[in-house]
């Protein structure tokens, strides 16, 4: 009789690009395919790789996300976190490979979770030099022990980094890269040599800002045209002329432990400036390349709120508009921008500001078109779109609703939902008993006991579960969005006429073409998101 291969996959991570750490990462991929090949009962789905990145946080580890999807698994992320969620799909493998627990994670709540809810969609990891599974709930405490003991590994790791780090900066040592436009780097003997073509260009570029009240566009557009570009031969960006024109090291002084970096498991993720009474400020340690008077008239201007409303391009901070208008071409946000000799504020692509029109030729938009075409909306032209029609829609959403429930399956709704309260208060014991046992409570044999009986028990819940909420789920999810529609349709007060703040809630995006019958106009097309969410509805159920 011929047995059916189980589907598996494996992932193999290594936390840098270096070549030793390269061939670890090509003997682990080795080893996976040898060994699903060996064991006679594994059918190898896919190897996931992940490279250069670092264990303690999977934010960034794409194919490890991409190998949770497969899963089952849905990612969401929320201003900088990121959570994986059950979903209603069928896994695409049965187990992972993994070599040991530190590929995995480092971070043991985040690893614990991930595993816990890949058991919902009954996958398991195999940690093979560990010869432990997450398929017997009684391992979960180890695997624990050993994510933690990799979290507090990574934790002091990045605690001796940063001691060097500022050790090295209380010695004035030169912590750069052979990048830093002006200067060669001298690795033997860890100091800065002038390039004097780029010292001249930075020279040009304080002149400009300082005595010429040129703008970082212009300074830019001037620099282009006397082609003047970076050391890589592209054109400078505003965030580059902005670093040049705040650099203290190109007065002479080595400034160290300005930032703080972001540590690890903790929810900062980028680094933000120190008090400068922390700062180590080593003098005459750099060639110099300007006086010090001119980089403090540079930074002065820069932080000048009257120079930054004379200046032409300026970002006056987040618009009423921001992240509403879209360019109908490339599909980035419009940025708002003001004209120095007029006081004209208009929006222009994101992508075309910052790369050119090579990237992309979309038209500008004023911000006086953008009102003037919500004030005709305001004034009735919102009603006439659609809001006549409102009962009709509603009728027809609640109707799909009917349907939805005929075509949904005896089961009941609320036994799947104690189902799946009764498999949380399971998992709850197991992490209660292993506490019990680590604080010696309890001896191994009658936790081990214990756990094989919650084990049973939530293999068959799982199994109830997912027979009992396989047709329904996505139902459920589909009555409760049209319910929300006609709670948002219900909501909408029928009048001939709006306040323009109004139809500003009610807006989605404002997408921006030119205009078909003059290409020299902006043509701006308007979403609302209670309508989107109509003309989705009637399309699905078309």
């Amino acid at each position: 009789m011929i047995t059916e291969k189980i589907p598996v996959c494996a992932y193999c991570r290594v936390s840098t690009e270096h070549e030793s750490q390269l061939n670890s990462l090509d003997n682990q991929t080795y080893y996976f395919e040898e060994k699903t090949e060996k064991s006679g009962k594994y059918e190898l789905y896919r190897i996931y790789a992940d490279q250069g990145l670092s264990a303690t946080s999977w934010k960034k580890r794409e194919y490890f996300k991409e190998m949770l999807a497969d899963a089952g698994l849905d990612i969401e992320i929320h201003r900088k976190e990121i959570k994986a969620y059950v979903s209603n799909r069928e896994p695409r493998f049965r187990r992972i490979l993994i070599k040991d627990v530190s590929r995995f994670s480092r971070n043991a709540s985040e690893g614990l979770e991930l595993v816990t809810k890949l058991r919902e969609k009954n996958v398991h990891i195999d940690f093979v030099s560990l010869g432990l599974s997450t398929e017997q709930m009684t391992n979960d405490m180890i695997i624990g022990f050993f994510l933690l003991a990799a979290e507090n590994e990574s934790k002091d790791r990045s605690q001796k980094v940063l001691w060097g780090k500022k050790m090295g900066a209380e010695k004035g040592v030169i912590h750069t890269t052979d990048n830093f436009y002006g200067y060669k780097y001298i690795k033997d003997t860890n100091t800065l040599e002038i390039i004097e073509e780029e010292a001249t260009n930075i020279r040009l570029i304080f002149d400009l800002y300082v005595n010429h009240n040129y703008g970082f566009r212009k300074i830019i557009k001037h620099l282009n045209d006397n082609n003047i570009f970076t050391r890589r031969g592209k054109s400078f960006v505003p965030q580059s002329i902005k670093r040049i024109l705040e650099n203290v090291a190109y007065t002479g002084d080595l400034v160290r432990n300005k930032m703080d970096s972001p540590k690890v498991f903790t929810s900062k993720s980028y680094a933000t400036y120190k008090p400068k009474s922390e700062w180590l400020i080593t003098k005459d340690r750099i060639p110099q390349i300007i006086e010090p008077e001119l980089l403090a008239k540079s930074i002065e201007i820069r932080r000048s709120k009257l120079h930054y409303k004379q200046r032409v391009g300026i970002y006056n901070g987040l618009s009423e508009y921001s992240g509403l208008i879209v360019c109908g071409s490339c599909g980035c946000n419009y940025t708002k921008n003001r004209e120095a000799r007029t006081g004209y504020d208009f929006y222009n692509c994101r992508t075309k500001k910052y790369k050119g029109r090579k990237y992309c030729q979309n038209i500008n938009v004023s911000l006086k078109q953008i009102e003037e075409t919500i004030r005709v909306l305001a004034d009735g032209k919102f009603y006439d779109a659609i809001l006549k029609d409102k009962n009709k829609n509603i009728e027809k959403i609640e109707d799909e609703i009917t349907e939805i429930k005929k075509r949904m399956n005896q089961q009941s709704v609320k036994e799947v939902e104690n189902l799946r309260e009764e498999l949380k208060l399971l998992n709850e014991e197991n992490n209660r008993l292993a506490v019990l046992f680590v604080k010696g409570n309890i001896d191994e044999d009658y936790l081990n006991t214990l756990q094989r009986e919650i084990d049973e028990k939530v293999s068959k819940l799982i199994i109830e579960i997912k027979e009992k909420s396989m047709d329904n789920n996505q139902l459920e999810e589909e009555i409760l969005r049209l319910k929300n529609t006609v709670t948002d349709l219900s909501n909408l007060e029928i009048k001939d006429k709006y306040t323009v703040h109004e139809i500003k809630d009610q807006i989605s995006n404002i997408r921006v073409h030119r205009d078909k019958d003059n290409n020299k106009k902006a043509h701006l097309e308007i979403r609302f998101k209670v309508f989107e969410n109509i003309a989705g509805i009637m399309h699905d159920f078309q």
